[in-house]
């Protein structure tokens, strides 16, 4: 790594040369993201910034070898400057040419996001209808913006749209229209065909591809499937919209501003979140010649670069949406504000605040109990308890999965299972469980969690508190203790309860007890024996 001066600016840059990356020294790489034919993606941080936010860094490379790579480039950064603040789109916050030859390279730096919407769909986490329906929505918001100026994004897909833990949603990669192979064409019409059922053919002959028309034309005859029978634990409102959208005439189906009035978005609806360009986007710069847009390309640079320095980049401007005062008249300009959804109070008013709402949910959900957990009680030296033993928190460790939710203290399954591997650690942890056995204590500090509020499915009101469930995020720490527990009462009851009996019983469950009362129904009913309804 070294520094040096390159331009009329006299920006210090800093190279990598590992990478091959030269870069203003106000931002710090740390490490590479990804590797393609044309460029390359860095993880890094801004050095001057006391929040050590993190930012992705692309270098694009060869876009002067051929007019459709520049054109690419020069279509992205133009898009992503005229919708720059929207809360749905990602923000482009800085722009800068490659210093070194051949100088046919750009910087991109963008705002970090977690991961993609095709890893969250894929990942083991199953997604909530309240999940669906705020990411749907964040979607519908961003496109929306997107057609107002005009602009058709033609890559819309789950790899291209951006999802952080806070369930914030970014449209990316503009510009990138890709072909699509004759195989993975016939694919798509099988499965269309197969959900949708076979076109009728007045419809057939409006399609425009020739080889979509002439397979649909010739193939057997498939009636529709209703979407209830696909998906019967989805939401109605989700399948009237998913009937909406999947026609095959695209003169019927509804546009984005439809799709947001629907009302199965009426629960995270926020009519403040969905503004329009007040300017259509020009694309005047597409019938440029090669040279002409190298030109256009390092001047759009220059007049970015300026733009932002005059105006500094700020976490609240961009995650939020907020449009700096320095920006150019054809950007929206707007405010985002959470969303507050109302909550009824015993009266039948509406909550107004954040505070109030959580108030009458707490009250109706969690009433105030004496559960004694806070009194002086005598610890008994003489515990019958059997002396704990280091497999017991090893069995207990391992049956922590590594990605459970984490209490207020972030410490995840993973984190404490690597932990026990210390020597050191394992030796404090074990006398602490120890001495909680021993005694039958519960740390104060490992009894308070937090409890995350998230709505039932289905259900008709969602201004009702009790349309919402409370879900407790406790410490790993505390969750392993628990385990300890649960497994020497399930040992010292497995003889004592009644064979009848199976809920604290190793190996035995809810399902377990309902096959035995069918079987005992079915065997009475052969017997002509009476039972009990």
């Amino acid at each position: 790594m070294s520094h040096s001066h390159h331009d009329s600016t006299s920006v210090v840059r800093t190279h990598y040369d590992d990478i091959q990356f030269a870069i203003d020294s106000r931002y710090k790489v740390t490490r590479v993201l990804g590797k393609g034919t044309y460029g390359v993606v860095c993880l890094a941080y801004e050095a001057n910034d006391n929040s050590n936010r993190k930012i992705a860094i692309k270098k694009v490379m060869k876009i002067f070898t051929n007019e459709t790579l520049v054109k690419r480039a020069m279509r992205e950064l133009k898009l992503m400057r005229h919708f720059r603040g929207h809360r749905n789109i990602i923000s482009l916050f800085d722009l800068d040419m490659v210093k070194h030859a051949p100088y046919d390279g750009l910087y991109c730096y963008q705002e970090l996001m977690d991961l993609d919407l095709a890893r969250v769909i894929q990942g083991p986490i199953e997604l909530t209808d309240f999940h669906v329906q705020s990411i749907t929505y964040q979607i519908l918001c961003g496109v929306k913006y997107i057609h107002s100026a005009r602009v058709i994004h033609r890559d819309l897909k789950p790899g291209n749209i951006l999802v952080n833990s806070q369930g914030v949603v970014k449209i990316c990669d503009f510009g990138l229209a890709r072909g699509i192979n004759e195989d993975t064409e016939s694919e798509r019409i099988k499965i269309t065909r197969y959900v949708l059922g076979t076109p009728p053919k007045d419809l057939v002959i409006r399609i425009a591809s020739v080889y979509a028309w002439d397979y649909f034309a010739a193939s057997v005859q498939y009636p529709k499937i209703p979407f209830g029978e696909l998906y019967p634990m989805a939401n109605n409102g989700a399948l009237d919209l998913i009937e909406l959208l999947l026609q095959f005439d695209p003169s019927v189906r509804p546009s984005a501003v439809d799709c947001l009035n629907h009302s199965y978005f009426n629960f995270v609806r926020s009519i403040e979140d969905e503004p329009v360009s007040k300017e259509y986007f020009d694309f005047s710069f597409e019938k440029l010649s090669n040279t002409e847009l190298e030109v256009e390309l390092r001047e759009e640079v220059k007049s970015f670069r300026k733009e932002v320095r005059n105006e500094p980049y700020t976490p609240t401007n961009y995650t939020r949406g907020k449009r700096s005062s320095g920006a150019r008249s054809s950007q929206s300009q707007y405010h985002y504000q959470p969303r507050t959804q109302f909550a009824k109070k015993e009266d039948g008013t509406l909550t107004t605040t954040v505070d109030e709402k959580r108030h009458e949910i707490w009250k109706a959900l969690l009433p105030e109990i004496d559960h004694g957990l806070d009194r002086e009680f005598e610890i008994d030296d003489d515990s019958r308890w059997p002396k704990l033993e280091l497999d017991e928190v090893d069995s207990a460790l391992a049956d922590t999965p590594n990605d459970k939710a984490p209490g207020d203290d972030g410490i995840t399954g993973k984190v404490l299972k690597m932990a026990w591997l210390n020597k050191d650690f394992k030796e404090r942890f074990f006398k602490l469980l120890q001495a909680c056995v021993k005694f039958g204590y519960h740390p104060k500090v490992w009894r308070h969690g937090i409890i995350v509020v998230i709505p039932k499915p289905k259900k008709p009101d969602y201004s009702m508190p009790r349309a919402y469930r409370p879900i407790s995020l406790l410490k790993i720490p505390s969750k392993v203790l628990e385990k300890i527990i649960q497994k020497r009462m399930t040992k010292l009851t497995t003889h004592l309860l009644p064979p009848e009996q199976y809920g604290g019983k190793q190996g035995y469950c809810a399902t377990d007890a309902v096959l035995e009362l069918v079987q005992r129904i079915e065997t009475s009913k052969e017997k002509n024996f009476s039972y009990a309804h």
